[in-house]
């Protein structure tokens, strides 16, 4: 129903409606307030922060996002510093080896 309000607004803005989508909005709004509902109603800002927290890990992590462990991460990172560092001066690099 709320939708409907701004269409003639938004064909005037986008030419056709098809270059326009307000439902995808709608949709989470809708996915928000069934949340709403089947809560406590009590801290709802921190149950649908979580919810939507939740389902970007599990996004990320569907993506193979989170491949590296920190350790091998950390372990790329210094490989660049060292690369950076053998650019510069060698003897430094050396010494760093050492270390």
């Amino acid at each position: 129903m709320h939708v409907s309000i701004h269409y003639s607004a938004q064909a005037n803005e986008y030419a056709i409606l098809n270059n326009y989508n307000v439902l995808i909005g709608e949709n989470k709004h809708q996915k928000y307030k069934k949340l709403i509902q089947k809560t406590n109603k009590q801290d709802v800002q921190k149950i649908l922060l979580m919810q939507e927290s939740f389902r970007h890990i599990l996004l990320l992590l569907l993506e193979e996002a989170f491949a590296y462990n920190l350790l091998q991460l950390n372990i790329n990172l210094h490989e660049d510093e060292f690369k950076i560092l053998n650019t510069e001066d060698k003897d430094i690099t050396e010494t760093l080896k050492c270390i």
